[in-house]
């Protein structure tokens, strides 16, 4: 994950010498796309906070991991036409890991990227129908 990298380089600089929790974390928190993975650095902004006592660099910290993945979420999402909400792939994947175990954490969301194919191509074949009819088609079907 791109914070866990972040969460590396921005430790070195604010002299935090945790490098495997928030990686680990943000390994974790990025199969569950609700949660933000800049929650990966929580970690190291209570360490440079409560225990070194330095609240104004763990505040930069924080804000240094959070805003870049605010703009590059926002970038990604706005690009992506007729998906589902992450919501849905976080189902997905906590269904199909209780369902099929590991391995559901592929099979949800292929079942999920079936099932949202099946809706596409049932829409544009009833769309495509509708469009080549006409309103005389239309008078005949109904008496």
């Amino acid at each position: 994950a791109v914070v866990s990298t972040q969460s590396g380089h921005y430790g070195r600089v604010f002299g935090l010498e945790m490098v495997f929790v928030p990686a680990l974390l943000a390994g974790l928190l990025s199969l569950v796309p609700v949660v933000g993975v800049y929650w990966s650095s929580v970690p190291g902004f209570l360490v440079l906070w409560l225990v070194e006592d330095r609240f104004l660099r763990a505040l930069v910290f924080i804000l240094l991991q959070m805003l870049p993945t605010y703009f590059i979420d926002m970038a990604v999402y706005s690009e992506i036409e007729g998906g589902w909400h992450p919501y849905i792939t976080g189902l997905a994947v906590a269904g199909g890991m209780y369902y099929f175990g590991l391995e559901g954490a592929i099979i949800g969301p292929l079942v999920i990227c079936i099932l949202k194919f099946i809706i596409n191509l049932y829409e544009s074949v009833f769309d495509d129908m509708s469009q080549k009819s006409t309103p005389d088609d239309r008078d005949q079907l109904i008496e």
